[in-house]
C-alpha cells in the first residue's frame, strides 16, 4: 500500500471492507453501505486517496481499481468468514489503527444505551477476525470480549446457521473507542 500505508483514510476505507465490503472479479470493491453518513466518509476517505467511487444511489458503492481489489482480497481476506488483518496493522501509527476500528464499527458495529451506560458490540462471521479486532482494540486500552453464538434462520440465508461471533466493549471503555 505504499505511502498510503498508514493514513486514517486508508485505515477507515480497510476497517469498511473487513465489516461491509466485497472483491468483485478480482477488479472492483462493493461497500454494502446503507447509512447517508458512513458513505459520505467513504466517499470522503476514497477522494483523500485519490480513488473513486462509483455511488449507486442504494446500497453500494463501488470502487473499481484492479491493482486495490486483489491488495484487499490478498491482505485482509474475501468473503465474511475468511475476513483478517494481517501483522503490519497492529505496529502502524494509532490514528491509523483508530481508523480501522472507526471503519469496521461503522459497518459491522452498534453502540446503544443500556441502562444508565453505553454498549458497544459487534458481529462477525470470521473467527480470526474476531480475535484480531479484540488485539487492536486491547492494543488501544479497550477492554473487549469475543463469543460464539449460532443463529437459525431456518435456510433463509446461506450459512446463516453456522458460527457467527460477537465482540463485546465493556461499557467503561466505550468511551475510548474511535
Amino acid at each position: 500500500f505504499g505511502e498510503l500505508c498508514d493514513t486514517p483514510a486508508l485505515g477507515f476505507l480497510i476497517g469498511l471492507y473487513l465489516s461491509e465490503g466485497c472483491v468483485r472479479a478480482n477488479k472492483y470493491i462493493c461497500f454494502a453501505v446503507t447509512e447517508s453518513d458512513v458513505k459520505a466518509k467513504l466517499l470522503n476517505c476514497l477522494q483523500k486517496l485519490e480513488l473513486t467511487g462509483l455511488d449507486d444511489r442504494s446500497v453500494a458503492v463501488v470502487v473499481g481499481c484492479a491493482q486495490l481489489a486483489r491488495a484487499f482480497g490478498a491482505a485482509f481476506g474475501k468473503g465474511a468468514a475468511n475476513k483478517c488483518l494481517p501483522g503490519w496493522v497492529f505496529a502502524a501509527s494509532l490514528p491509523f489503527r483508530k481508523a480501522v476500528v472507526d471503519g469496521y464499527w461503522s459497518g459491522d458495529g452498534s453502540v446503544y444505551p443500556q441502562g444508565d451506560t453505553v454498549s458497544a458490540s459487534a458481529q462477525t462471521d470470521s473467527a480470526r477476525l474476531a480475535r484480531d479486532m479484540q488485539a487492536l482494540l486491547s492494543g488501544m486500552g479497550v477492554r473487549c470480549s469475543v463469543s460464539a453464538f449460532q443463529r437459525s434462520y431456518d435456510g433463509v440465508f446461506k450459512n446463516a446457521n453456522e458460527i457467527h461471533y460477537r465482540l463485546h466493549v465493556a461499557a467503561a471503555d466505550v468511551g475510548g473507542m474511535p
